[in-house]
């Protein structure tokens, strides 16, 4: 018995029975596009769907991890419509009283769509496990700070620029779902998701399901409309942020060697046995 603790000891030890990392502290930013070509009534129900999504991952006894919840809305300006430390263990109760009925209850404004206001409304990011921003839009950028009408190139190239000063400020990841946008919407939107794959441009999915690691794989994913398809594209985000695609453990260099000597400890004990 002894030795079957010892055994079970060193292997907990190496990390190989759970094989789960260290608690972290993440960054979340959710960027809700609320301007005119959105509408009160979509714009109502991707908040729902956001809430919904969080709440369905965010609540649960597996999640280990601490997570700094941003929200924002923008058209031609942005706004921060709440923020809220999730901690291991937290309530559905809890959660919904301090981050997802503020959720729900977002005000729809109307206006033009000004990537920059939004992308400009985050701080920098500290959390030790990382910063992740997902921004949902439906239209293309017409507008910068100060200037509510302006040309789709300026106001790209000002939301470059504010893409540029975010990954400065520690966020390391930047996704978009592109409702309904053309083709060379959806273009720009991958310009500006970060490079995190240091390719040069970032994917464009076609399923929610090819979702892997928000945190280390930006991409721009297509989003037929909203209800039922939004849905699905912000819970599988949210689902992914939560719980990524596991990497295998590698195991320990030595782990072999250290096995070998505890199998001959082991059979020494059995030899010893048999001469008593």
């Amino acid at each position: 018995m002894k030795f079957k603790k010892t055994l079970t000891a060193v292997v907990a030890a190496l990390g190989l029975l759970s094989g789960a990392a260290s608690a972290a502290t993440f960054d979340l930013a959710f960027i809700m596009d609320r301007s005119g070509s959105v509408g009160s009534t979509n714009f109502n129900n991707a908040m729902d769907s956001l809430a919904n999504a969080l709440e369905s991952s965010l609540v649960d006894p597996a999640v280990l991890d601490t997570y700094n919840v941003t929200i924002v809305t923008f058209a031609s300006t942005a706004t921060t419509e709440v923020t809220y430390t999730v901690t291991p263990g937290t309530t559905l109760a809890t959660l919904q009283a301090n981050l997802t009925d503020d959720i729900r209850n977002a005000s729809y404004t109307g206006g033009r769509t000004c990537y920059e206001c939004a992308l400009a409304e985050l701080g920098a990011s500290t959390g030790d496990g990382g910063g992740i921003i997902n921004m949902m839009t439906d239209g293309d950028p017409n507008a910068v700070i100060g200037d509510s009408n302006t040309t789709i190139a300026t106001a790209q190239a000002a939301a470059i620029a504010e893409r540029n000063a975010l990954q400065g400020d520690g966020w390391d990841s930047l996704s978009f779902e592109a409702i309904g946008l053309d083709a060379a919407g959806e273009g720009r939107l991958v310009d500006l998701a970060f490079d995190t794959a240091g390719t040069g441009g970032q994917p464009v999915l076609m399923d929610p399901n090819l979702i892997t690691d928000p945190l280390n794989s930006s991409f721009v994913l297509r989003v037929s409309g909203f209800g039922q398809a939004y849905d699905s594209a912000i819970s599988a985000k949210v689902q992914r942020i939560v719980r990524p695609d596991p990497d295998p453990v590698p195991l320990p260099a030595g782990l072999p060697l250290i096995l070998a000597g505890l199998g001959a400890l082991g059979g020494l004990r059995v030899l010893g046995r048999k001469k008593a």
